[in-house]
C-alpha cells in the first residue's frame, strides 16, 4: 500500500484533521489523558504551526485518500539546560493502516523537513514496553538517550 504524505502549515489547514488529536493523545499518552487533554493538546498543535521547529504531516492512502495517521513535531523547551530541540509529540497511525510502513515514511519525510529548515537533532519518545515504536526508532539510528522514572502519588 502506498501512501501521500503532505505538509500543513498554516493554522487555516488544519480544521478538519484536529479530529485526530484527542484519539492519538489518548492512545499514546493514556495515563495523562484527562478532560482537557485533547483541547490542550488542539490548541498547543494549531499555537505551534509555523514555527521553524513545527513540523506537522498527514497521511494519506494514495488511492482512496483516506486519512491514514500523522505526525506532529514541535519545539521543546528544557528551562533548566537552557535548550530546545523538535520533538516528536504525536506520531499516530489509524489501526486501518498499522504495520504498513506509514510511520517510518512520516518519520522521514519529518527528518527531512527538518534537516532542510537547519536544524540537526529529533527526539522522539518511546515508553519502556513500546517495543514496536522502540525496534522502529533504532531500526532508524535512533539511539536511546534518557529514560525517567515515574510513580504515582
Amino acid at each position: 500500500m502506498r501512501f501521500q504524505i503532505e505538509e500543513l502549515r498554516q493554522a487555516d489547514g488544519v480544521g478538519p484533521y484536529l479530529q485526530w488529536v484527542e484519539p492519538a493523545v489518548g492512545e499514546i499518552y493514556p495515563q495523562e489523558r484527562g478532560p482537557e487533554s485533547g483541547s490542550s493538546a488542539r490548541n498547543f498543535l494549531v499555537k505551534s504551526l509555523g514555527q521553524k521547529e513545527s513540523v506537522y504531516l498527514l497521511g494519506r492512502e494514495e488511492k482512496t485518500g483516506k486519512f491514514a495517521g500523522f505526525l506532529f513535531i514541535a519545539r521543546r523547551e528544557d528551562s533548566f539546560l537552557a535548550t530546545s530541540s523538535p520533538f516528536a509529540y504525536l506520531l499516530f497511525t489509524h489501526p486501518d493502516f498499522r504495520r504498513l510502513g506509514l510511520a517510518a515514511s512520516l518519520l522521514v519525510e519529518g527528518e527531512k523537513v527538518l534537516k532542510e529548515r537547519g536544524l540537526t537533532k529529533l527526539i522522539a519518545p518511546a515508553t519502556h514496553n513500546d517495543d514496536a515504536i522502540i525496534s522502529m526508532g533504532e531500526r532508524r539510528g535512533y539511539l536511546r538517550e534518557r529514560e525517567y522514572m515515574v510513580k504515582e502519588l
